[in-house]
């Protein structure tokens, strides 16, 4: 553990070129927060593209996890939406599958937060795209653990996540516990875009609410 050193002083910054004199000068690139923060951490969380490529080259832990937040890079920049460090991340082999403490996927916060770019970077680099996550359901209020990227895109009417993920072959009419699909989620809600893209998936327009035998 150490404390707030010159370099991660100029990775809040976003100071480039001082953390580049740094790296090179042989500043440590693994040190860790007392709170588990790491240089790599916050410069992915900031959207710092070109100082995550520095640290990267410098040898930084690309899936050091950081306690404070339960996430680490790749799924902090996911979820804010920096689809340049989660570019250069993922081809600096992150771990695309990586799961949260409370059970979703790094796949599932980027359907979630309707990060069509991050989606479709998580799936060429092998994110499984059915890959279900434990979750509170929004709708029942109840934990369920059948829940893919492509229900929760549904949920929130992310039109261009769902024509996404269903080019990666997620399951369109994939259906949960309670006899819910991706449709008759995004009828439930009233997102017309949404339903309109799982259609055109081939979705099926004839579905009822019946839980499967």
């Amino acid at each position: 553990m150490v404390g707030w050193t010159p370099l991660f002083r100029a990775v809040a910054g976003g100071h480039e070129a001082v953390v580049t004199a740094l790296v090179q000068a042989g500043a440590d690139v693994n040190a860790t927060l007392e709170k588990g923060g790491t240089v790599l951490f916050m410069a992915a969380q900031h959207g710092y593209a070109a100082i995550v490529a520095t640290l990267l080259a410098a040898g930084t832990e690309v899936d050091k996890w950081v306690d404070c937040s339960e996430c680490n890079a790749l799924i902090i920049a996911v979820h804010d939406g920096h689809a340049a460090v989660v570019t250069a991340l993922v081809t600096a082999g992150a771990n695309v599958d990586q799961m949260l403490p409370d059970g979703c996927s790094t796949l599932w916060v980027a359907a979630e937060r309707g990060n069509e770019a991050a989606v479709v970077t998580l799936l060429k680099a092998g994110a499984q795209v059915d890959k279900v996550s434990r979750i509170v359901d929004k709708v029942s209020g109840k934990v369920t653990d059948d829940i893919t990227p492509i229900f929760i895109a549904a949920q929130n009417g992310h039109a261009a996540v769902l024509a996404a993920l269903a080019r990666g072959g997620a399951t369109v009419d994939r259906m949960i516990e309670d006899g819910r699909t991706p449709l008759i989620m995004a009828a439930h809600c009233g997102y017309a875009a949404a339903a309109t893209a799982l259609l055109q998936a081939g979705a099926r327009a004839g579905q009822t609410l019946t839980p499967e035998p």
